[in-house]
Protein backbone atom coordinates (compact mmCIF):
# COMPACT_ATOMS: atom_id res chain seq x y z
CA UNK A 1 0.00 0.00 0.00
CA UNK A 2 1.30 3.39 -0.94
CA UNK A 3 1.20 7.23 0.05
CA UNK A 4 -0.60 7.14 2.94
CA UNK A 5 -4.01 6.15 2.22
CA UNK A 6 -6.83 5.18 4.47
CA UNK A 7 -8.49 1.83 2.40
CA UNK A 8 -11.51 1.31 3.56
CA UNK A 9 -13.60 -1.87 3.45
CA UNK A 10 -10.59 -3.32 1.75
CA UNK A 11 -9.75 -6.79 3.34
CA UNK A 12 -7.92 -9.89 1.52
CA UNK A 13 -8.72 -13.43 2.95
CA UNK A 14 -5.65 -13.54 5.41
CA UNK A 15 -6.72 -10.03 7.17
CA UNK A 16 -10.09 -11.14 7.05
CA UNK A 17 -9.64 -14.51 8.71
CA UNK A 18 -6.72 -12.73 10.99
CA UNK A 19 -9.49 -10.02 12.28
CA UNK A 20 -12.16 -12.35 12.66
CA UNK A 21 -10.16 -14.84 15.23
CA UNK A 22 -8.80 -12.30 16.90
CA UNK A 23 -12.21 -11.01 17.49
CA UNK A 24 -13.88 -13.91 18.44
CA UNK A 25 -10.98 -14.75 21.43
CA UNK A 26 -11.20 -11.92 22.87
CA UNK A 27 -14.19 -10.85 23.44
CA UNK A 28 -15.27 -8.69 20.63
CA UNK A 29 -18.39 -6.99 22.22
CA UNK A 30 -16.06 -5.95 24.75
CA UNK A 31 -12.68 -5.47 23.85
CA UNK A 32 -12.30 -2.10 21.33
CA UNK A 33 -8.71 -1.57 21.53
CA UNK A 34 -5.56 -3.87 20.58
CA UNK A 35 -2.25 -3.75 20.70
CA UNK A 36 -0.56 -6.21 19.04
CA UNK A 37 3.06 -6.18 19.76
CA UNK A 38 6.36 -8.37 18.72
CA UNK A 39 8.43 -9.55 16.12
CA UNK A 40 5.81 -12.03 14.89
CA UNK A 41 3.85 -9.17 14.27
CA UNK A 42 5.80 -8.62 11.11
CA UNK A 43 4.13 -11.53 9.62
CA UNK A 44 1.29 -8.64 8.88
CA UNK A 45 3.49 -6.96 6.66
CA UNK A 46 2.77 -9.64 4.03
CA UNK A 47 -0.34 -8.18 3.81
CA UNK A 48 0.92 -4.94 2.83
CA UNK A 49 -0.01 -5.83 -1.19
CA UNK A 50 -3.54 -4.43 -0.66
CA UNK A 51 -4.17 -2.21 -3.79
CA UNK A 52 -7.42 0.11 -4.88
CA UNK A 53 -8.01 -2.91 -7.63
CA UNK A 54 -8.70 -5.15 -4.52
CA UNK A 55 -11.94 -6.46 -4.00
CA UNK A 56 -14.24 -4.65 -1.03
CA UNK A 57 -15.88 -6.94 1.57
CA UNK A 58 -17.19 -6.88 4.86
CA UNK A 59 -16.24 -8.74 7.45
CA UNK A 60 -18.71 -11.32 8.70
CA UNK A 61 -18.44 -12.35 12.66
CA UNK A 62 -20.95 -14.06 14.38
CA UNK A 63 -24.36 -11.94 13.62
CA UNK A 64 -22.14 -9.08 13.58
CA UNK A 65 -21.24 -7.49 10.01
CA UNK A 66 -17.65 -5.24 10.25
CA UNK A 67 -16.64 -2.88 7.83
CA UNK A 68 -12.26 -2.89 8.27
CA UNK A 69 -9.97 0.07 7.63
CA UNK A 70 -6.39 -0.47 7.62
CA UNK A 71 -3.58 2.68 7.83
CA UNK A 72 -0.20 2.40 7.64
CA UNK A 73 2.67 2.33 5.20
CA UNK A 74 3.73 5.89 4.42
CA UNK A 75 6.53 7.45 1.95
CA UNK A 76 8.83 8.61 4.74
CA UNK A 77 8.45 5.97 7.00
CA UNK A 78 6.27 7.91 9.72
CA UNK A 79 2.56 8.10 10.48
CA UNK A 80 1.61 11.64 11.33
CA UNK A 81 -0.66 13.42 12.97
CA UNK A 82 -2.68 14.50 9.62
CA UNK A 83 -3.66 10.37 9.20
CA UNK A 84 -4.67 9.72 12.50
CA UNK A 85 -7.16 12.82 12.14
CA UNK A 86 -8.81 11.65 8.75
CA UNK A 87 -9.04 8.16 10.75
CA UNK A 88 -10.74 9.76 13.49
CA UNK A 89 -13.12 11.83 10.77
CA UNK A 90 -13.88 8.16 9.39
CA UNK A 91 -14.47 6.87 12.97
CA UNK A 92 -16.65 9.11 14.27
CA UNK A 93 -19.26 8.30 11.11
CA UNK A 94 -21.72 5.63 12.26
CA UNK A 95 -21.65 2.58 10.14
CA UNK A 96 -24.82 2.41 8.14
CA UNK A 97 -24.19 -1.05 6.23
CA UNK A 98 -23.18 -2.87 9.58
CA UNK A 99 -23.14 -2.74 13.24
CA UNK A 100 -19.65 -2.06 13.85
CA UNK A 101 -16.30 -1.29 12.68
CA UNK A 102 -12.59 -2.23 12.96
CA UNK A 103 -9.04 0.33 12.45
CA UNK A 104 -6.08 -1.53 11.64
CA UNK A 105 -2.82 0.91 12.35
CA UNK A 106 0.08 -0.91 10.71
CA UNK A 107 3.33 -0.03 11.87
CA UNK A 108 1.85 1.78 14.91
CA UNK A 109 5.35 2.45 16.34
CA UNK A 110 6.24 4.39 13.71
CA UNK A 111 3.57 6.89 14.70
CA UNK A 112 5.00 10.56 15.40
CA UNK A 113 4.61 11.94 18.64
CA UNK A 114 2.30 14.12 18.06
CA UNK A 115 0.05 11.69 16.25
CA UNK A 116 0.26 9.24 19.08
CA UNK A 117 -1.23 12.19 21.30
CA UNK A 118 -4.00 12.86 18.97
CA UNK A 119 -4.91 8.90 18.77
CA UNK A 120 -5.29 9.11 22.66
CA UNK A 121 -8.15 11.06 22.52
CA UNK A 122 -10.16 8.23 20.30
CA UNK A 123 -8.51 5.54 23.17
CA UNK A 124 -9.59 7.27 25.86
CA UNK A 125 -13.44 7.44 24.79
CA UNK A 126 -13.86 5.19 21.68
CA UNK A 127 -17.30 4.66 20.15
CA UNK A 128 -18.72 1.37 21.17
CA UNK A 129 -19.19 0.56 17.55
CA UNK A 130 -15.63 0.87 17.01
CA UNK A 131 -12.76 -1.76 17.53
CA UNK A 132 -9.05 -0.23 17.06
CA UNK A 133 -6.40 -2.70 16.52
CA UNK A 134 -2.39 -1.51 16.61
CA UNK A 135 0.12 -3.50 15.14
CA UNK A 136 3.92 -2.81 16.46
CA UNK A 137 7.54 -4.69 15.88
CA UNK A 138 8.88 -2.37 18.60
CA UNK A 139 6.84 -1.39 21.83
CA UNK A 140 8.96 0.48 23.36
CA UNK A 141 8.18 3.33 20.35
CA UNK A 142 5.31 3.49 21.62
CA UNK A 143 3.93 6.11 24.47
CA UNK A 144 3.15 4.56 27.87
CA UNK A 145 -0.15 6.44 28.16
CA UNK A 146 -1.19 4.38 24.71
CA UNK A 147 -0.40 1.22 25.44
CA UNK A 148 -1.82 2.07 29.15
CA UNK A 149 -5.34 1.93 27.22
CA UNK A 150 -4.96 -1.57 24.95
CA UNK A 151 -5.19 -4.81 25.78
CA UNK A 152 -1.73 -5.74 25.00
CA UNK A 153 -1.31 -9.38 22.66
CA UNK A 154 2.39 -10.78 21.97
CA UNK A 155 3.22 -11.97 19.21
CA UNK A 156 6.37 -14.59 19.96
CA UNK A 157 9.24 -14.35 17.22
CA UNK A 158 8.83 -17.27 14.62
CA UNK A 159 11.39 -20.02 14.21
CA UNK A 160 13.97 -20.37 11.64
CA UNK A 161 12.23 -23.45 10.50
CA UNK A 162 9.01 -21.62 9.96
CA UNK A 163 10.89 -18.72 8.15
CA UNK A 164 12.57 -21.05 5.80
CA UNK A 165 9.26 -22.56 4.47
CA UNK A 166 8.04 -19.01 3.90
CA UNK A 167 11.22 -18.07 2.13
CA UNK A 168 10.92 -21.99 -0.08
CA UNK A 169 6.96 -20.99 -0.69
CA UNK A 170 8.24 -17.00 -1.80
CA UNK A 171 11.77 -17.77 -3.11
CA UNK A 172 11.94 -21.21 -4.70
CA UNK A 173 14.94 -21.10 -6.50
CA UNK A 174 17.09 -18.88 -4.37
CA UNK A 175 20.16 -20.18 -2.11
CA UNK A 176 19.57 -18.46 1.10
CA UNK A 177 22.21 -18.69 3.49
CA UNK A 178 21.86 -19.55 7.05
CA UNK A 179 23.02 -16.30 8.52
CA UNK A 180 20.16 -14.50 6.71
CA UNK A 181 17.54 -16.77 8.83
CA UNK A 182 19.36 -16.37 12.36
CA UNK A 183 19.63 -12.50 11.23
CA UNK A 184 15.95 -11.92 10.60
CA UNK A 185 15.17 -12.54 14.42
CA UNK A 186 12.18 -14.61 13.55
CA UNK A 187 10.58 -11.58 11.66
CA UNK A 188 9.41 -12.11 8.19
CA UNK A 189 9.77 -8.54 7.21
CA UNK A 190 13.10 -8.39 8.29
CA UNK A 191 13.69 -11.94 6.57
CA UNK A 192 12.76 -9.87 3.03
CA UNK A 193 14.28 -6.91 3.99
CA UNK A 194 17.69 -8.95 4.62
CA UNK A 195 17.42 -10.83 1.48
CA UNK A 196 16.71 -8.01 -0.66
CA UNK A 197 20.28 -6.59 1.31
CA UNK A 198 21.65 -9.90 1.90
CA UNK A 199 24.96 -8.61 2.29
CA UNK A 200 24.54 -5.36 4.31
CA UNK A 201 22.41 -7.41 6.84
CA UNK A 202 24.43 -10.06 7.28
CA UNK A 203 27.75 -8.23 7.77
CA UNK A 204 25.98 -6.72 10.45
CA UNK A 205 24.86 -9.53 12.61
CA UNK A 206 28.62 -11.12 11.81
CA UNK A 207 29.71 -7.22 13.21
CA UNK A 208 27.41 -7.36 16.75
CA UNK A 209 27.84 -11.10 17.17
CA UNK A 210 31.83 -10.74 17.38
CA UNK A 211 32.18 -7.17 19.09
CA UNK A 212 33.29 -9.09 22.11
CA UNK A 213 36.76 -10.55 20.56
CA UNK A 214 37.36 -7.47 18.45
CA UNK A 215 39.86 -4.68 19.30
CA UNK A 216 38.43 -1.44 18.49
CA UNK A 217 39.89 -0.49 15.08
CA UNK A 218 38.84 -3.88 13.39
CA UNK A 219 35.57 -3.72 14.85
CA UNK A 220 35.04 -0.04 13.66
CA UNK A 221 36.58 -1.58 10.03
CA UNK A 222 34.57 -4.41 10.35
CA UNK A 223 31.32 -2.22 10.70
CA UNK A 224 32.02 0.29 7.79
CA UNK A 225 28.92 -1.14 6.43
CA UNK A 226 26.67 0.30 9.09
CA UNK A 227 28.34 3.85 8.31
CA UNK A 228 27.68 3.21 4.86
CA UNK A 229 24.14 2.87 5.35
CA UNK A 230 22.75 6.27 5.74
CA UNK A 231 19.46 5.46 3.16
CA UNK A 232 18.57 2.19 5.38
CA UNK A 233 19.86 3.66 8.64
CA UNK A 234 16.41 3.41 10.32
CA UNK A 235 15.84 -0.47 9.23
CA UNK A 236 20.14 -0.76 10.44
CA UNK A 237 19.46 0.40 13.63
CA UNK A 238 16.38 -1.55 14.34
CA UNK A 239 17.85 -4.28 13.67
CA UNK A 240 20.87 -3.74 15.64
CA UNK A 241 18.67 -3.27 18.57
CA UNK A 242 17.22 -6.72 17.71
CA UNK A 243 20.34 -8.29 17.77
CA UNK A 244 21.44 -6.53 20.85
CA UNK A 245 18.45 -8.00 22.60
CA UNK A 246 19.22 -11.36 21.37
CA UNK A 247 22.76 -11.31 22.56
CA UNK A 248 21.39 -9.90 25.89
CA UNK A 249 19.22 -13.55 26.43
CA UNK A 250 22.14 -15.74 25.16
CA UNK A 251 24.54 -14.06 26.91
CA UNK A 252 23.69 -13.67 30.94
CA UNK A 253 27.28 -12.84 31.77
CA UNK A 254 26.85 -9.55 29.53
CA UNK A 255 23.22 -9.45 29.65
CA UNK A 256 23.34 -5.09 31.26
CA UNK A 257 26.10 -4.58 28.61
CA UNK A 258 24.05 -5.28 25.93
CA UNK A 259 21.03 -3.63 27.07
CA UNK A 260 23.07 -0.75 27.84
CA UNK A 261 24.22 -0.81 23.88
CA UNK A 262 20.45 -0.94 23.23
CA UNK A 263 20.42 2.51 24.92
CA UNK A 264 22.86 3.82 23.18
CA UNK A 265 21.17 2.73 19.71
CA UNK A 266 17.97 4.29 20.81
CA UNK A 267 19.82 7.40 21.66
CA UNK A 268 22.01 7.44 18.13
CA UNK A 269 18.46 7.33 16.54
CA UNK A 270 16.94 10.28 19.29
CA UNK A 271 19.92 12.47 17.84
CA UNK A 272 19.67 11.42 13.45
CA UNK A 273 15.96 12.19 13.84
CA UNK A 274 17.15 16.03 15.27
CA UNK A 275 19.25 16.24 12.12
CA UNK A 276 22.30 15.54 13.64
CA UNK A 277 25.71 14.67 11.76
CA UNK A 278 24.74 11.04 10.52
CA UNK A 279 28.68 9.85 10.27
CA UNK A 280 29.38 11.57 13.54
CA UNK A 281 26.64 9.93 15.32
CA UNK A 282 27.46 6.46 13.74
CA UNK A 283 30.91 6.78 14.04
CA UNK A 284 30.30 7.73 17.98
CA UNK A 285 27.51 4.77 18.54
CA UNK A 286 30.00 2.21 17.53
CA UNK A 287 32.75 3.78 19.87
CA UNK A 288 30.67 3.80 22.80
CA UNK A 289 29.02 -0.09 22.35
CA UNK A 290 32.35 -1.51 21.98
CA UNK A 291 33.68 0.51 25.20
CA UNK A 292 30.47 -1.22 27.16
CA UNK A 293 31.06 -4.56 26.14
CA UNK A 294 35.02 -4.41 26.66
CA UNK A 295 34.23 -2.48 30.21
CA UNK A 296 36.58 0.25 29.20
CA UNK A 297 37.47 3.12 27.79
CA UNK A 298 39.57 3.45 24.23
CA UNK A 299 40.95 6.81 25.12
CA UNK A 300 42.86 5.58 28.78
Amino acid sequence: MNGGFIIEIIMMKMIKQFVKKLLLRYKFNKLRKIAIVGEGTNLTRSFSGINRSSRKENLQIGCNSLIGCWLGCYKDGKIKIEKIRQMQRKVAEKPIISKNKVYIINDADTMTTEAQNCLLKTLEEPPEYITIILIASNENSILNTIKSRCTKIVFEPLSNEELKRYAQEYWKDATIPEEVFASSMGSIARLRNNIEHQELYTNVYQCINQIENKSLLDFLKQAESIAKAKEESDAVLEFLVSILFSLAKEKTEKKQNYLNCVEIVDNTKKNLQFNSNYDMQIDTMLIKMWEEIHEKSYWC
